[in-house]
């Protein structure tokens, strides 16, 4: 895929990454294992959604959003990953 990956980063426990993607047309949170395999997006909601960054208890995931025309923080609960 020739879309942009930007702005990395590790979960608390080194399992997984977060990062922002325009891989579907348009900036997109994605997840994926340390190893690279099991990209999967995060339903962020509307707009261009990036620059996640992990909470220190790996449950959550805060990011910049201008869903409302202007540019704010956001956060969503991480999906249940398995091991």
């Amino acid at each position: 895929d020739s879309a942009l990956d930007r702005r990395p980063d590790w979960s608390p426990d080194g399992q997984f990454i977060v990062f922002s993607s325009a891989r579907s047309g348009s900036l997109e949170l994605y997840i994926m294992r340390s190893d690279g395999t099991d990209v999967r997006s995060l339903d962020a909601g509307a707009g261009s959604n990036f620059d996640p960054a992990w909470s220190p208890d790996g449950q959550q995931i805060v990011f910049l959003s201008d869903r409302d025309g202007n540019y704010e923080i956001y956060r969503i609960n991480v999906p249940a990953l398995a091991p």
